[in-house]
């Protein structure tokens, strides 16, 4: 897949450089956004509203690392303990790891930059993830 020429800019990467995306798929859920990263590569980046009560909803975003079985458990968590955004979490429904953050909706307002950067941010370290410990770009 080429480069989303056609992509609108989603967020700024750590670098500062524009970072386009584009809306893969809606689900009743959840949003799939496909970002665009330097050098060509892509990174699926999920998107949904989760709900800790009634009264207090947050956002949750995050892009698939690796399959359960690529990554020791014992070395997510000192993995974990690095990550100063986010943290992996290991799904049961679909054996991947994930990179995920979540923010409180209550917290953002237009024009949105703080989302936008953690949409930036989760793109390029769950892709930088990815990388060291597949050494490919599936996701």
């Amino acid at each position: 897949m080429d480069a989303l020429e056609t992509g609108r800019p989603i967020g700024r990467n750590v670098q500062g450089q524009p970072l386009l995306g584009k809306v893969e798929a809606v689900g009743p859920d959840e949003v799939v956004l496909l970002a665009s990263l330097p050098r060509g590569k892509l990174q699926r980046i999920g998107v949904r509203l989760v709900s800790v009560d009634d009264e207090e909803a947050w956002v949750e975003v995050r892009t698939p690392v690796c399959e359960d079985h690529e990554l020791d458990p014992r070395e997510a968590l000192f993995r974990n303990c690095r990550l100063v955004v986010g943290h992996l979490e290991l799904r049961p429904d679909n054996r991947k790891y994930w990179y995920r953050h979540t923010l409180s909706l209550r917290d953002l307002r237009p024009p949105w930059a703080r989302f936008a950067y953690v949409l930036a941010l989760i793109a390029t370290v769950g892709d930088s993830i990815e990388h060291d410990i597949t050494g490919f770009d599936r996701w």
